[in-house]
Parts: C-alpha cells; sequence; structure tokens
C-alpha cells in the first residue's frame, strides 16, 4: 500500500461482483475493504437465485403431486402456507449469506465495513461522512428493478420480482408484464403455488420455428400461464383493474 492511502482498493457493494474483485485483488496480495450499505450479498443471495430457486422447488414439488401421471401411487396436494415457505426461504439466505459472504471475506483476509459510500473527489470516498483514500474503487452496486412507464400503474397494488417473493398470501389473481426469464419465473413460481397467472408481453427468447412445441401459441393480448408459458404478440400499454383486484408485477431484466 502506497503512502497517502488508506487501502490498495475499496470496493462499494457486497456481491457476486464485488467479492470476485475483492478476492482477486487480495490473491494478489494487495489490502482490500468492501463497503455495504444494506444486507451482505448482492442480487443472488438475496433476492435472485437462492429465493426464487427455492421458491420454485417447492411451486415444483406441489406441482408435480397435483399432477402425478400414476393411478396406483396418488399424490395430493392441499393448501400453500406461504408465510412459511417465505420464511424457509428467509432461513436459507441468512445461512448462505453467512457461508457464502461473511466467511469468505474473513478468510480472504479482507473486511467488510456497513455504511453508505460517496465520493468526496476523484481520490476520496467517504463512509458514512468517514474518508477513506484508496489507490483504485470498484462500484458494484448492482441495479434495481426498472418501473416501467405504464398508464393506471400507479393506481393498482404493484409488485416486483423482490416484493413478490416477500408476500404471505398467494394472490388470485396476478398479471406479470414481461416475458423475459424474470417474468416467467415468478408466473410459473405463483402459477404453481395456485394463483391464477396471466404474462403480457413477448416471451423471450421469441419461440424458434423449429421448436415442435404445441404448447407455444399466440394470443392477441395475454397469455395465461399455469405450467406453460404462451406468448402475447402485444405490447401492455395500460394497467387497469377489472374482473376483481388483480396484483401486477412488472418484470425487469435484473437477475443474477
Amino acid at each position: 500500500m502506497s503512502a497517502g492511502y488508506d487501502v490498495d482498493l475499496a470496493v462499494v457493494g457486497s456481491g457476486g461482483a464485488a467479492m470476485a474483485a475483492a478476492i482477486t485483488a487480495r490473491q494478489a496480495g494487495h489490502t482490500v475493504v468492501l463497503i455495504e450499505r444494506g444486507v451482505l450479498g448482492g442480487t443472488c443471495v438475496n433476492i435472485g437465485c437462492v429465493p426464487s430457486k427455492t421458491l420454485l422447488a417447492a411451486a415444483g414439488a406441489r406441482h408435480s403431486a397435483l399432477t402425478n401421471p400414476f393411478d396406483g401411487a396418488p399424490t395430493s396436494a392441499g393448501g400453500v402456507d406461504l408465510r412459511a415457505l417465505v420464511h424457509q426461504k428467509d432461513e436459507l439466505v441468512e445461512r448462505m449469506r453467512s457461508t457464502k459472504y461473511a466467511h469468505v471475506a474473513a478468510a480472504h483476509g479482507f473486511e467488510v465495513v456497513p455504511g453508505h459510500a460517496r465520493f468526496l473527489d476523484r481520490d476520496t470516498l467517504a463512509v458514512d461522512g468517514k474518508p477513506l483514500r484508496a489507490q483504485a474503487y470498484v462500484v458494484a452496486t448492482g441495479a434495481a428493478p426498472a418501473v416501467p412507464e405504464l398508464a393506471g400503474l400507479d393506481s393498482v397494488d404493484w409488485l416486483t420480482s423482490t416484493t413478490a417473493m416477500e408476500l404471505e398470501q398467494v394472490p388470485r389473481s396476478l398479471v406479470v408484464i414481461g416475458g423475459g426469464y424474470v417474468g416467467l419465473e415468478q408466473a410459473q413460481l405463483l402459477a404453481r403455488l395456485g394463483a391464477r397467472v396471466s404474462l403480457v408481453g413477448r416471451v423471450a427468447p421469441g419461440p424458434s420455428r423449429s421448436w415442435p412445441n404445441p404448447c407455444v401459441r399466440s394470443l392477441p393480448r395475454t397469455a395465461s400461464v399455469s405450467s406453460r408459458s404462451t406468448p402475447s404478440p402485444s405490447r401492455s400499454t395500460e394497467a387497469r383493474s377489472s374482473y376483481g383486484p388483480p396484483r401486477v408485477l412488472p418484470s425487469a431484466q435484473n437477475g443474477c
């Protein structure tokens, strides 16, 4: 570490990219500090892969029980205690946050400093107002779900992919706006837990003409999703409450 600097590398954020940068720098013999203003870990462990795949596994188990094709080995599935599933998901996230992030940081010998970071000038970072000078900086703060400019969205009870995985009850119906992998994942998850799900938007990646998939067909505006994915060629232009109060989930491609 050169004179006049507190550390060789300061990394803002504590997700996968931040951890990779910190570990690589430590392996090269440099001093490192991570700064995190929220919970430790990034999208994957907190609001992405880990929670979504955990809930998808639970939903898949229920779906398999309901669609068991073997008459000689009958299965059944009752209602869903979503609060219990979310609690189990949160416990797993907390364990992985500790073993995959906090323990790894300690093993590689760099400190994780809690606090809000901002630059005072091109060479100086402040963490909760306390100056920190580093020879190099990595800003790996991740992203947040995008909220589309959709007429009427402010008048409905809408969700993001993050808040959808914090629900304590399965909604009767759900409209997912966006047919990318996040939208399809959330649509399948909640459909298999018992919600009536409609998907609005193009399914991406789009189906190839060579795919002999009879479950994929075009609909004029919306697509109902259960265990199937059905694309819609139209874009959603307005959010309205009809046939009861559906929950609306504008999905963005901010997965991990």
